[in-house]
């Protein structure tokens, strides 16, 4: 596989390790860890930061990579991507819910926990099959996703997600159906003045996750074009190692398992009992930083071989992708 494939595959790779760091920040802060230290405070700071542009960078990356859909094709389309996202949705929802020894319906139809993401992105796509990106009228959609983004009054949740992050998703759409737009970008040197607006942004803005200001949704839109382009850029001029290389499309291949899975690993690696024989909160007041990495490296890399075990069945393959 090209290059082109190797810098996407590179963004997801640097997209789960925000999730994931994200939410194992989350735990800890659970746990009553992140405030003892100003390191793991300013690292919980960061992974809020991280996240911020990981998860539209993960809708982006899908939108650039939609393919059109033939009016023909409308149907089929949808049972695909039924099968792809709805299912393991339902399934791991509720695997995750009994695991932890209940069951709530409307949790599972408000966006339970991580999963959301599977669902809104399902709406993502199909909403998208009845638009061509390649025409003027898809620039007036994407101002609209924008606008509609912070709307949250009255939306039932798994409505909501969609709505907050269909933005992402078409503008990714949006640059592959128009390339010169990354041309012209960095023709004129575009790419200095958003990184800029991102850092502005970062300064003088405050950021919540999954509730960001106008201001933030430009910001992050122009970091994760830039971090697009650069990386493509970077892939081109670099000669990539064929071992690293076949690694990073190794978990690009297994991404979506890893993402399911990593909230519900955290569970046990994070629990009460894990905290007490490895004592994790003695590491974490000693070396912080590499504690830390090391939960999400471990995390990580348990996700992928189970992700990559379950994968060889019929029944895990259609699961995990």
């Amino acid at each position: 596989m090209g290059n082109r494939k190797i810098h996407i595959e590179i963004l997801r790779c640097f997209s789960l390790f925000g999730v994931i760091l994200f939410h194992t920040m989350g735990f800890l802060d659970d746990h009553h860890m992140v405030d003892g230290s100003h390191i793991v405070f300013e690292i919980n700071k960061f992974s809020v930061y991280f996240v911020g542009i990981a998860v539209p960078m993960f809708m982006f990356i899908s939108g650039y990579l939609y393919r059109p859909v033939g009016k023909h094709d409308v149907i089929s389309f949808v049972k695909k991507k039924a099968l792809r996202l709805l299912l393991p949705y339902f399934v791991f929802s509720s695997l995750i819910m009994l695991s932890g020894g209940f069951f709530s319906i409307k949790e599972l139809f408000q966006g339970f926990w991580h999963l959301w993401f599977l669902w809104a992105l399902f709406w993502c796509f199909i909403f998208s099959a009845f638009i061509d990106f390649s025409k003027k009228y898809a620039f007036a959609i994407l101002l609209f996703a924008f606008l509609i983004g912070g709307v949250k009054v009255g939306l039932p949740g798994l409505i909501k997600d969609f709505v907050q992050w269909y933005y992402f998703f078409a503008l990714g759409a949006i640059v592959r159906a128009h390339a010169q737009i990354l041309e012209y970008i960095k023709q004129y040197y575009l790419w200095i003045p958003m990184i800029l607006c991102y850092v502005i942004a970062v300064s003088i803005v405050p950021f919540q996750y999954r509730s960001p200001s106008a201001i933030y949704e430009l910001a992050i839109s122009a970091i994760v074009v830039v971090s697009f382009l650069l990386a493509e850029a970077l892939t081109k001029k670099m000669q990539v190692n064929e071992f690293i290389k076949q690694s990073i499309l190794s978990v690009g291949k297994y991404s979506m398992g890893i993402y399911i899975l990593h909230f519900w690993i955290l569970i046990y690696l994070l629990s009460t009992t894990s905290i007490r024989v490895f004592h994790i909160e003695a590491l974490i007041q000693r070396i912080p930083v590499l504690t830390i990495s090391g939960l999400v490296i471990v995390n990580f890399f348990l996700c992928y071989i189970l992700t990559a075990l379950i994968s060889k069945n019929k029944i895990g393959k259609l699961l995990l992708g």
